[in-house]
């Protein structure tokens, strides 16, 4: 089968490898589609020890969707639709091998590549939960990528009082208004926080929720949040180590939360919970696939996501 494979700095190559196998209580899956991840960035866009290279077939990815070919696992059979959770973030695959609790059922109407959504939007979810009521908050996200438009719609339809969306791409912003932003921010404007300052009466956000996962984006979300308010740290760095304004967090008493709900060990819970959402008709994630491409332009992919081509915000990638 065909697998991809990071062999070098931002460099994805499509290989062979053979067929995998699987036990009795495993499910082969055919992969229709992956997605790529903000994530994966940590390995494919930073240059990584020359001795890591390449990374194992398969890596860096963990969004997949597909169809059971073989096997089964628990209440899951032959010709089911499922989100896949790969064992070791080698989903850039056409075949994979999981058991019952690395799988989530998917209704059988829909695109697949619409449900895959469901992965990442759902990690969201448990951010959420994690911040506690926002009725009545005033909430800035920083960064409005697939995840950060997630937080925006999902904190605007959970009570928050007023939804500021930040990001340095105008066409994200927009996209951000549709979903019911009642403000965006430039941050690439000079007046940036002044502008925050001004949309929240001068005294700052009560919640700043970081999507961005840059080290610039953590310490604006300390340098803007009020006196006593949180900050959500949900974007993962390039770097294991950053600068923190640890001084401006401590003065300010803030509650720093991090949410991940994959370290939680809830993200098929939180997965779970996106998948009925779309099932009931209360959420709509096909906007957010806006590029597919084939197997054979995986590395067009990554680039594409890293540098933000042609206004891109999910890019599938058939298997």
């Amino acid at each position: 089968m065909k697998a991809g494979q990071l062999t070098g700095y931002r460099t994805v190559e499509v290989v062979d490898v053979p067929d995998p196998t699987f036990g009795s209580d495993e499910a082969l899956v055919r992969i229709n589609f992956i997605s790529v991840c903000g994530s994966d960035m940590r390995y494919f866009s930073r240059a990584l020890p020359e001795n890591q290279y390449p990374l194992s077939p398969g890596q860096p990815n963990h969004e997949c969707i597909g169809v059971i070919e073989d096997g089964g696992s628990g209440s899951f059979k032959k010709g089911d639709r499922v989100i896949v959770f790969p064992d070791n973030n080698d989903g850039l695959k056409q075949f994979l091998v999981a058991p019952a609790d690395r799988m989530i059922l998917i209704p059988d109407w829909g695109k697949l590549e619409h449900w895959l959504m469901c992965q990442h939007v759902g990690t969201v979810l448990y951010s959420c939960k994690r911040m506690g009521s926002v009725v009545g908050q005033n909430i800035v996200i920083l960064g409005q990528g697939g995840i950060g438009l997630a937080f925006t719609r999902f904190l605007k339809q959970m009570g928050a009082l007023k939804v500021i969306a930040v990001d340095y791409l105008d066409n994200r912003l927009d996209f951000a208004r549709t979903l019911g932003a009642d403000a965006t921010v430039n941050c690439n404007d000079p007046q940036f926080l002044d502008t925050i300052k001004e949309c929240t009466d001068g005294v700052g956000p009560d919640i700043v929720v970081e999507a961005a996962g840059t080290e610039e984006s953590v310490n604006q979300g300390i340098a803007i949040a009020k006196r006593m308010g949180k900050l959500i740290h949900f974007g993962q760095m390039k770097d294991n180590v950053i600068q923190y304004d640890f001084a401006t967090a401590f003065d300010k008493n803030l509650d720093c939360i991090f949410t991940a709900s994959s370290r939680a060990g809830l993200m098929k819970w939180a997965v779970t919970q996106s998948v009925a959402m779309v099932e009931k008709g209360s959420l709509d994630l096909g906007p957010l696939v806006t590029h597919q491409l084939p197997f054979s332009d995986l590395q067009k992919a990554y680039d594409m996501f890293t540098d933000r081509q042609d206004d891109i915000m999910k890019v599938v990638v058939s298997t």
